[in-house]
Protein backbone atom coordinates (compact mmCIF):
# COMPACT_ATOMS: atom_id res chain seq x y z
CA UNK A 1 0.00 0.00 0.00
CA UNK A 2 1.45 3.34 -1.02
CA UNK A 3 1.65 6.07 1.60
CA UNK A 4 -0.57 9.09 1.18
CA UNK A 5 1.05 12.27 -0.09
CA UNK A 6 2.44 14.41 2.74
CA UNK A 7 1.62 18.12 2.77
CA UNK A 8 1.79 18.99 6.44
CA UNK A 9 3.63 22.34 6.52
CA UNK A 10 0.76 24.83 6.41
CA UNK A 11 2.13 27.73 8.45
CA UNK A 12 2.02 31.02 6.61
CA UNK A 13 4.94 33.26 7.51
CA UNK A 14 4.70 36.92 6.55
CA UNK A 15 8.39 37.82 6.26
CA UNK A 16 8.29 40.38 9.04
CA UNK A 17 10.54 38.86 11.71
CA UNK A 18 13.85 37.09 12.03
CA UNK A 19 13.71 34.10 9.71
CA UNK A 20 13.91 30.66 11.35
CA UNK A 21 13.59 27.46 9.31
CA UNK A 22 11.83 24.59 11.08
CA UNK A 23 12.82 21.22 9.59
CA UNK A 24 10.93 18.25 11.01
CA UNK A 25 10.03 14.77 9.87
CA UNK A 26 6.44 14.11 8.87
CA UNK A 27 5.77 12.42 12.20
CA UNK A 28 7.43 15.24 14.12
CA UNK A 29 5.47 17.85 12.19
CA UNK A 30 2.15 16.04 12.65
CA UNK A 31 2.60 15.65 16.41
CA UNK A 32 3.69 19.25 17.00
CA UNK A 33 1.51 22.27 17.59
CA UNK A 34 0.82 24.61 14.68
CA UNK A 35 2.21 27.83 16.15
CA UNK A 36 1.68 31.38 15.03
CA UNK A 37 4.14 31.69 12.13
CA UNK A 38 5.26 35.05 13.55
CA UNK A 39 5.63 33.72 17.09
CA UNK A 40 7.62 36.01 19.37
CA UNK A 41 8.65 38.25 16.49
CA UNK A 42 10.26 35.43 14.49
CA UNK A 43 9.24 34.36 11.02
CA UNK A 44 8.90 30.56 11.32
CA UNK A 45 9.07 28.63 8.04
CA UNK A 46 8.23 24.91 8.37
CA UNK A 47 9.53 22.29 5.94
CA UNK A 48 9.66 18.52 5.93
CA UNK A 49 13.14 17.24 6.65
CA UNK A 50 14.65 15.26 3.81
CA UNK A 51 17.00 12.66 5.31
CA UNK A 52 18.58 12.06 1.89
CA UNK A 53 19.84 15.61 1.38
CA UNK A 54 22.26 17.80 3.36
CA UNK A 55 20.37 19.95 5.84
CA UNK A 56 22.14 23.12 4.68
CA UNK A 57 20.74 22.62 1.18
CA UNK A 58 17.20 22.60 2.61
CA UNK A 59 17.46 26.02 4.25
CA UNK A 60 15.53 28.98 2.90
CA UNK A 61 17.59 31.92 1.56
CA UNK A 62 18.30 34.35 4.38
CA UNK A 63 17.61 31.92 7.22
CA UNK A 64 19.03 33.36 10.44
CA UNK A 65 18.56 30.17 12.49
CA UNK A 66 17.20 26.65 12.12
CA UNK A 67 15.22 24.29 14.31
CA UNK A 68 15.99 20.78 13.07
CA UNK A 69 14.82 17.38 14.22
CA UNK A 70 17.60 15.11 15.49
CA UNK A 71 17.07 11.42 16.13
CA UNK A 72 18.97 10.41 19.27
CA UNK A 73 19.88 6.87 18.27
CA UNK A 74 20.62 7.61 14.62
CA UNK A 75 24.23 7.96 13.54
CA UNK A 76 23.04 9.32 10.21
CA UNK A 77 21.07 12.05 11.97
CA UNK A 78 24.10 13.00 14.11
CA UNK A 79 26.32 13.02 11.02
CA UNK A 80 23.84 15.27 9.20
CA UNK A 81 23.80 17.65 12.18
CA UNK A 82 27.61 17.75 12.23
CA UNK A 83 27.68 18.52 8.52
CA UNK A 84 25.12 21.31 8.95
CA UNK A 85 27.23 22.95 11.65
CA UNK A 86 30.31 22.62 9.44
CA UNK A 87 28.52 23.82 6.28
CA UNK A 88 26.82 26.81 7.94
CA UNK A 89 29.31 28.26 10.45
CA UNK A 90 27.77 30.93 12.63
CA UNK A 91 24.18 29.80 12.00
CA UNK A 92 22.37 29.16 15.32
CA UNK A 93 21.05 25.60 15.34
CA UNK A 94 18.32 24.40 17.72
CA UNK A 95 17.99 20.63 17.96
CA UNK A 96 14.45 19.25 18.30
CA UNK A 97 14.60 15.88 20.06
CA UNK A 98 12.05 13.43 21.43
CA UNK A 99 12.32 13.28 25.24
CA UNK A 100 15.87 14.66 25.50
CA UNK A 101 17.76 13.59 28.61
CA UNK A 102 20.33 15.78 30.34
CA UNK A 103 23.07 13.67 28.75
CA UNK A 104 21.47 14.18 25.32
CA UNK A 105 21.43 17.92 25.85
CA UNK A 106 25.08 17.97 26.90
CA UNK A 107 26.15 15.91 23.91
CA UNK A 108 24.24 18.09 21.47
CA UNK A 109 25.58 21.27 23.04
CA UNK A 110 29.05 19.83 22.74
CA UNK A 111 28.46 19.24 19.02
CA UNK A 112 27.75 22.93 18.65
CA UNK A 113 23.97 23.39 18.80
CA UNK A 114 22.70 26.59 20.36
CA UNK A 115 19.78 25.04 22.21
CA UNK A 116 17.65 21.90 22.55
CA UNK A 117 13.84 21.73 22.52
CA UNK A 118 11.68 18.64 23.09
CA UNK A 119 9.47 17.09 20.46
CA UNK A 120 6.63 17.39 19.81
CA UNK A 121 6.99 21.16 19.68
CA UNK A 122 4.63 23.26 21.76
CA UNK A 123 4.15 27.00 21.96
CA UNK A 124 5.58 27.36 25.48
CA UNK A 125 8.87 25.62 24.66
CA UNK A 126 9.12 27.52 21.37
CA UNK A 127 8.63 30.92 23.02
CA UNK A 128 11.36 30.17 25.58
CA UNK A 129 13.75 28.85 22.93
CA UNK A 130 13.12 31.79 20.62
CA UNK A 131 13.73 34.28 23.40
CA UNK A 132 17.09 32.64 24.11
CA UNK A 133 17.77 32.63 20.37
CA UNK A 134 17.05 36.35 20.11
CA UNK A 135 19.55 37.07 22.88
CA UNK A 136 22.12 34.85 21.19
CA UNK A 137 21.65 36.44 17.76
CA UNK A 138 21.93 39.94 19.20
CA UNK A 139 25.05 39.03 21.15
CA UNK A 140 26.64 37.38 18.11
CA UNK A 141 25.99 40.49 16.10
CA UNK A 142 27.61 42.71 18.72
CA UNK A 143 30.63 40.41 19.01
CA UNK A 144 31.00 39.79 15.29
CA UNK A 145 30.16 36.11 15.73
CA UNK A 146 33.41 35.26 17.50
CA UNK A 147 33.65 32.96 20.47
CA UNK A 148 36.56 32.48 22.81
CA UNK A 149 38.07 29.31 24.17
CA UNK A 150 36.89 27.76 27.44
CA UNK A 151 39.31 25.86 29.70
CA UNK A 152 38.04 24.00 32.78
CA UNK A 153 40.05 22.78 35.73
CA UNK A 154 38.93 19.63 37.55
CA UNK A 155 40.28 18.47 40.91
CA UNK A 156 40.98 14.80 41.59
CA UNK A 157 40.20 15.59 45.23
CA UNK A 158 40.00 18.74 47.29
CA UNK A 159 43.34 20.09 48.46
CA UNK A 160 45.46 19.16 45.43
CA UNK A 161 46.24 22.82 44.74
CA UNK A 162 44.14 23.08 41.58
CA UNK A 163 42.85 26.60 42.25
CA UNK A 164 46.36 27.88 42.99
CA UNK A 165 47.60 26.39 39.72
CA UNK A 166 44.67 27.83 37.78
CA UNK A 167 45.22 31.38 39.02
CA UNK A 168 48.90 31.16 38.10
CA UNK A 169 48.30 29.64 34.68
CA UNK A 170 45.53 32.12 33.83
CA UNK A 171 47.67 35.09 34.92
CA UNK A 172 50.65 33.87 32.87
CA UNK A 173 48.36 33.29 29.89
CA UNK A 174 46.89 36.80 30.23
CA UNK A 175 50.31 38.42 30.47
CA UNK A 176 51.46 36.72 27.28
CA UNK A 177 48.26 37.02 25.26
CA UNK A 178 49.09 40.32 23.54
CA UNK A 179 47.41 41.87 20.48
CA UNK A 180 44.43 43.02 22.53
CA UNK A 181 43.39 39.46 23.36
CA UNK A 182 41.78 39.25 26.78
CA UNK A 183 41.70 36.46 29.33
CA UNK A 184 39.16 35.92 32.10
CA UNK A 185 39.01 33.54 35.06
CA UNK A 186 35.61 32.73 36.57
CA UNK A 187 35.46 31.07 39.98
CA UNK A 188 32.47 28.72 39.80
CA UNK A 189 33.14 27.16 43.20
CA UNK A 190 30.21 29.05 44.71
CA UNK A 191 30.75 27.59 48.18
CA UNK A 192 34.51 27.36 48.71
CA UNK A 193 35.99 29.48 45.92
CA UNK A 194 39.28 31.22 46.75
CA UNK A 195 40.69 32.20 43.35
CA UNK A 196 40.31 35.94 44.00
CA UNK A 197 42.31 35.67 47.24
CA UNK A 198 45.16 34.00 45.37
CA UNK A 199 45.04 36.92 42.95
CA UNK A 200 45.39 39.38 45.82
CA UNK A 201 41.88 40.82 45.93
CA UNK A 202 38.46 40.43 47.49
CA UNK A 203 36.20 42.29 45.03
CA UNK A 204 32.82 43.53 46.24
CA UNK A 205 31.14 42.25 43.07
CA UNK A 206 31.38 38.85 41.47
CA UNK A 207 29.61 35.63 40.57
CA UNK A 208 26.59 36.24 42.82
CA UNK A 209 25.81 39.49 41.02
CA UNK A 210 25.81 37.70 37.67
CA UNK A 211 23.53 34.98 39.01
CA UNK A 212 21.18 37.53 40.59
CA UNK A 213 20.92 39.35 37.26
CA UNK A 214 19.54 36.24 35.57
CA UNK A 215 18.53 36.89 31.97
CA UNK A 216 19.50 40.57 32.34
CA UNK A 217 23.20 39.66 32.41
CA UNK A 218 25.04 41.08 29.42
CA UNK A 219 28.56 41.97 28.40
CA UNK A 220 28.51 45.31 30.19
CA UNK A 221 27.40 43.70 33.45
CA UNK A 222 29.98 40.93 33.14
CA UNK A 223 32.77 43.44 32.74
CA UNK A 224 31.46 45.56 35.59
CA UNK A 225 31.75 42.66 38.06
CA UNK A 226 35.22 41.57 36.95
CA UNK A 227 38.33 42.66 38.80
CA UNK A 228 41.68 43.01 37.02
CA UNK A 229 45.00 41.53 38.07
CA UNK A 230 48.35 43.20 37.43
CA UNK A 231 49.02 40.56 34.75
CA UNK A 232 46.04 41.83 32.76
CA UNK A 233 43.85 38.90 33.81
CA UNK A 234 40.17 39.71 34.35
CA UNK A 235 38.53 37.58 37.03
CA UNK A 236 35.10 37.00 38.53
CA UNK A 237 35.21 36.18 42.23
CA UNK A 238 33.19 33.45 43.91
CA UNK A 239 30.40 34.67 46.24
CA UNK A 240 31.67 35.95 49.57
CA UNK A 241 28.95 33.95 51.30
CA UNK A 242 28.24 30.29 50.64
CA UNK A 243 25.42 29.66 48.17
CA UNK A 244 23.38 26.46 47.83
CA UNK A 245 24.66 24.44 44.89
CA UNK A 246 21.10 24.12 43.59
CA UNK A 247 20.84 27.92 43.35
CA UNK A 248 22.34 27.68 39.86
CA UNK A 249 20.54 26.16 36.87
CA UNK A 250 22.14 24.51 33.85
CA UNK A 251 20.51 26.91 31.38
CA UNK A 252 21.70 29.89 33.40
CA UNK A 253 25.24 28.52 33.57
CA UNK A 254 25.36 27.86 29.81
CA UNK A 255 24.11 31.40 29.14
CA UNK A 256 26.76 32.90 31.43
CA UNK A 257 29.59 30.93 29.85
CA UNK A 258 28.40 31.76 26.34
CA UNK A 259 28.36 35.41 27.40
CA UNK A 260 31.88 35.14 28.82
CA UNK A 261 33.29 33.47 25.71
CA UNK A 262 31.80 36.20 23.56
CA UNK A 263 33.46 38.88 25.68
CA UNK A 264 36.88 37.27 26.20
CA UNK A 265 39.28 35.36 23.99
CA UNK A 266 40.10 32.74 26.65
CA UNK A 267 38.01 31.90 29.70
CA UNK A 268 39.28 29.71 32.54
CA UNK A 269 36.75 28.24 34.97
CA UNK A 270 37.38 26.72 38.38
CA UNK A 271 34.76 24.03 38.99
CA UNK A 272 33.59 22.87 42.43
CA UNK A 273 34.84 19.52 43.71
CA UNK A 274 31.31 18.09 43.95
CA UNK A 275 29.50 17.56 40.66
CA UNK A 276 26.12 19.08 39.87
CA UNK A 277 24.01 19.20 36.71
CA UNK A 278 25.17 22.74 36.03
CA UNK A 279 28.87 21.95 36.54
CA UNK A 280 28.58 19.10 34.04
CA UNK A 281 26.88 21.53 31.65
CA UNK A 282 29.81 23.92 32.13
CA UNK A 283 32.28 21.14 31.46
CA UNK A 284 30.39 20.17 28.29
CA UNK A 285 31.02 23.67 26.87
CA UNK A 286 34.78 23.37 27.44
CA UNK A 287 37.45 23.19 24.77
CA UNK A 288 40.02 21.69 27.14
CA UNK A 289 40.10 20.17 30.62
CA UNK A 290 42.98 20.25 33.07
CA UNK A 291 42.67 17.44 35.63
CA UNK A 292 44.91 18.10 38.62
CA UNK A 293 46.21 15.21 40.72
CA UNK A 294 49.16 14.26 42.92
CA UNK A 295 51.44 11.23 42.92
CA UNK A 296 49.58 9.46 45.71
CA UNK A 297 47.38 6.39 45.65
CA UNK A 298 44.36 8.28 46.99
CA UNK A 299 44.66 11.17 44.52
CA UNK A 300 45.31 8.91 41.51
CA UNK A 301 42.36 6.72 42.39
CA UNK A 302 40.04 9.69 42.55
CA UNK A 303 41.51 11.11 39.34
CA UNK A 304 40.71 7.84 37.57
CA UNK A 305 37.16 8.01 38.90
CA UNK A 306 36.85 11.57 37.60
CA UNK A 307 38.02 10.48 34.15
CA UNK A 308 35.53 7.61 34.12
CA UNK A 309 32.71 9.92 35.19
CA UNK A 310 33.56 12.41 32.46
CA UNK A 311 33.54 9.58 29.92
CA UNK A 312 30.19 8.31 31.22
CA UNK A 313 28.75 11.77 30.62
CA UNK A 314 29.70 11.49 26.95
CA UNK A 315 32.43 14.13 27.21
CA UNK A 316 35.42 12.00 26.28
CA UNK A 317 35.86 13.98 23.05
CA UNK A 318 37.02 17.05 25.01
CA UNK A 319 40.84 17.10 25.23
CA UNK A 320 41.77 16.21 28.84
CA UNK A 321 45.27 16.90 30.14
CA UNK A 322 46.47 15.40 33.40
CA UNK A 323 48.53 17.81 35.51
CA UNK A 324 50.59 16.22 38.29
CA UNK A 325 51.09 18.79 41.03
CA UNK A 326 53.66 19.02 43.84
CA UNK A 327 56.11 16.64 42.24
CA UNK A 328 59.17 16.03 44.41
CA UNK A 329 62.65 16.04 42.91
CA UNK A 330 63.65 12.58 44.08
CA UNK A 331 65.49 9.87 42.22
CA UNK A 332 63.43 7.10 43.76
CA UNK A 333 59.71 7.47 44.33
CA UNK A 334 57.19 5.05 45.78
CA UNK A 335 54.94 5.97 42.83
CA UNK A 336 56.39 7.19 39.52
CA UNK A 337 54.86 8.57 36.33
CA UNK A 338 54.63 5.14 34.73
CA UNK A 339 52.58 3.97 37.71
CA UNK A 340 50.40 7.06 37.35
CA UNK A 341 49.84 6.43 33.64
CA UNK A 342 48.80 2.84 34.34
CA UNK A 343 46.47 3.94 37.12
CA UNK A 344 44.85 6.66 35.02
CA UNK A 345 44.81 4.89 31.67
CA UNK A 346 46.58 7.86 30.07
CA UNK A 347 49.89 9.69 30.22
CA UNK A 348 50.65 12.61 32.48
CA UNK A 349 50.68 15.71 30.25
CA UNK A 350 52.25 18.22 32.64
CA UNK A 351 54.13 18.20 35.94
CA UNK A 352 54.53 21.00 38.47
CA UNK A 353 57.46 20.91 40.85
CA UNK A 354 56.77 21.04 44.57
CA UNK A 355 58.10 24.45 45.61
CA UNK A 356 56.09 25.40 48.64
CA UNK A 357 58.06 28.52 49.49
CA UNK A 358 57.87 30.14 46.06
CA UNK A 359 54.23 29.22 45.46
CA UNK A 360 52.99 30.26 48.90
CA UNK A 361 54.84 33.58 48.68
CA UNK A 362 53.33 34.28 45.26
CA UNK A 363 49.82 33.45 46.49
CA UNK A 364 50.20 35.55 49.62
CA UNK A 365 51.28 38.54 47.51
CA UNK A 366 48.77 37.89 44.72
CA UNK A 367 51.46 37.72 42.02
CA UNK A 368 52.85 35.11 39.63
CA UNK A 369 55.64 32.79 40.76
CA UNK A 370 57.93 34.29 38.12
CA UNK A 371 57.66 37.58 40.00
CA UNK A 372 59.17 35.83 43.00
CA UNK A 373 61.75 33.71 41.17
CA UNK A 374 61.53 33.65 37.39
CA UNK A 375 64.29 31.04 37.15
CA UNK A 376 62.61 28.58 39.49
CA UNK A 377 61.58 25.17 38.24
CA UNK A 378 57.97 25.82 39.22
CA UNK A 379 57.88 29.03 37.17
CA UNK A 380 59.09 27.07 34.13
CA UNK A 381 56.55 24.29 34.75
CA UNK A 382 53.62 26.69 34.97
CA UNK A 383 54.88 28.64 31.96
CA UNK A 384 54.96 25.41 29.95
CA UNK A 385 51.29 24.72 30.70
CA UNK A 386 50.23 28.27 29.86
CA UNK A 387 52.31 28.15 26.70
CA UNK A 388 50.75 24.88 25.56
CA UNK A 389 47.27 26.31 26.05
CA UNK A 390 48.18 29.46 24.17
CA UNK A 391 49.25 27.47 21.13
CA UNK A 392 45.71 26.22 20.59
CA UNK A 393 43.80 28.58 18.33
CA UNK A 394 40.77 30.39 19.65
CA UNK A 395 37.61 28.54 18.67
CA UNK A 396 35.13 30.35 16.50
CA UNK A 397 31.42 30.01 17.06
CA UNK A 398 29.64 27.33 15.08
Amino acid sequence: MNPSPVSLPIWRPHKKGLLVDVLLSADGMAASDQPDPELNGFDLRPSLLDDNAPIASQLMPGAQAVIVEVKKESRASSAALNKLIADAPGLPVIAAVHSPSLADMRNLMRLGVTDVVPLPLNATDLVEALERLRTDIEARGEAGGSRGRLVSIVKSVGGVGATALLTQIAAIHAAGAGDGRETCLIDLDIQLGSASLYLGALPPLGMKDLLDAGSRADGALLRSVTAKHSSGLHFVAAPQEMMPMEAVGSDQMIALLDLATREFDTVFIDLPTNWTNWSFSALARSDAILLVSELSIASLRQARRQIELIEQQGLSNIPLHVVMNRVEKRLFRTIDFNDAARALGRDVAFTVTNDFETMSTALDRGVTVSSINKRSRIAKDLGAIAGALSQTATRRAG
